[in-house]
């Protein structure tokens, strides 16, 4: 994968909450579109909470297969700010720039957890 190769990402937000016991959690899926390089391995999906520090201490949440497209997290916690981003890798397991966060606040439409979110980001 050529590192100055530019991987357009469109990010898409479906935003739900899960019951679980008396405490309301939520699930968010990310959408991107399919990057075309002969040698993808995949993409790794990044996520961290507000206060946690940039870039994201924890690592990735884990890694998509190259031939998807988009992956849910689920048991976000409410009214808690969420951070997260996307990177591409190759079979040499050399990793582009981070795409451009998207921010996340779930509960924070004070509806019923039915709204949503749409979010262009560009990978280095």
């Amino acid at each position: 994968m050529a590192r100055s190769k530019h991987i357009l990402l469109i990010l898409v937000c479906l935003i739900v909450p899960l019951i679980a016991s008396a405490a309301q959690t939520w699930w968010i899926k990310v959408e991107w579109d399919t990057n075309f390089e002969k040698d993808l391995v995949g993409y790794r999906v990044y996520h961290r909470k507000a206060g946690q520090p940039y870039p994201y201490p924890d690592g990735h949440l884990g890694e998509v297969d190259r031939s998807r497209t988009n992956c849910t997290i689920k048991g976000l916690e409410p009214a808690v700010d969420h951070f997260f981003a996307i990177t591409a890798f190759d079979n040499e397991e050399l990793e582009s720039g981070l795409s451009d966060e998207l921010r996340f606040r779930p509960g924070s439409n004070g509806g019923d957890g039915d709204g949503g979110c749409f979010i262009g980001a560009l990978l280095i």
